[in-house]
């Protein structure tokens, strides 16, 4: 897997952006979100799933099963007086049952959300998937089965200690952002699932996540004083809400008082996508408050 750090101060490419606390004007954009998928090893693929690297070989004989090669007869066989088209019948390695051409499968990319970090690789059942990840860094998006992984995180070029060890579930035909969240040694791994649905014509979905370790509840709203979002909590993420494209000023405020934490001006929101504005750094100021505003891979994913 190829880690996406594109995060190039002072340079700016459509699709994301960065603001700092204070800021009049964008500290940096940057795009975060590959054009397509990554397709992993085998190595990282849950026990019992084919390989997505074969998987266009199925229907060409032979073809291999996670380096396991396979003859596919394609004439009906004999086997205890039954007859069998294999090309045409689904078959079981390790006792599970697949259907190679409708087996479903998931998207999910990695940011690190840490305030700070240095920066960090994460593995997958055991298998590097995201290498020297930086803090506000993502990767693009990956091509996996849906299941449970377990995930692993380690200081960049290193294997020990272990940051953080934990399981998480990928949904069926789901696209996904798994963010690395908290302070060390309270780190823990948070999937947030991108909804797939049709953007009305003029239109965008826009949703808001707090991933600021030691934060209250904040709230985003616009300049006239309208909220959009109210009461989110660290490591929370909201519903998507439909707006209008164009050009907004957010601010991002303690919830019920006036405090105002951030301000983001001249935000541009293109119709068709999806957006999700990431609140994170430190509230002591150790770390810059800050949002990052990437393109969601629900904009141009399509799953099914």
């Amino acid at each position: 897997m190829r880690a996406n750090n594109s995060f190039v101060p002072g340079g700016k490419r459509a699709g994301g952006a960065e603001y700092t606390r204070g800021a009049d004007q964008t500290s940096g954009g940057k795009y975060v979100g590959g054009t397509g998928p990554v397709l992993p090893p085998c190595a990282y693929i849950p026990e019992g799933m084919p390989c997505m690297r074969q998987r266009g070989r199925f229907r060409q004989p032979p073809f291999h099963f996670c380096g396991q090669p396979f003859q596919v007869q394609r004439q009906p066989f004999q086997y205890q007086g039954q007859s069998f088209q294999v090309q045409r019948q689904p078959f079981q390695y390790l006792g599970l049952l697949h259907q190679y051409q409708r087996q479903p499968s998931s998207y999910i990319r990695f940011m690190n959300a840490v305030p700070g970090s240095q920066p960090v690789d994460i593995y997958a059942n055991s298998s590097l998937i995201a290498r020297n990840l930086p803090y506000k860094g993502f990767t693009e998006y990956m091509q996996v089965f849906p299941g449970i992984y377990n995930m692993t995180v380690f200081a960049a070029g290193t294997t020990g200690p272990v940051l953080l060890d934990a399981a998480v579930e990928i949904p069926v035909r789901s696209i996904n952002t798994v963010a690395l969240t908290g302070i060390p040694p309270a780190l823990s791994i948070r999937p947030f699932f991108e909804t797939v649905v049709q953007v009305p014509q003029g239109r965008l979905y826009l949703r808001f996540a707090n991933l600021v370790p030691d934060s209250p509840e904040m709230d985003l709203a616009l300049s006239n004083g309208t909220e959009l979002f109210n009461n989110v909590s660290f490591g929370m993420v909201t519903n998507y809400l439909s707006v209008p494209a164009g050009t907004y000023i957010f601010y991002v405020k303690q919830s019920n008082t006036d405090n105002t934490l951030l301000y983001v001006p001249n935000m541009h929101l293109q119709e068709g996508r999806f957006c999700t504005i990431y609140t994170v750094g430190r509230m002591d100021g150790s770390v810059p408050l800050q949002v990052l505003i990437p393109l969601d891979g629900n904009s141009y994913i399509q799953v099914g």
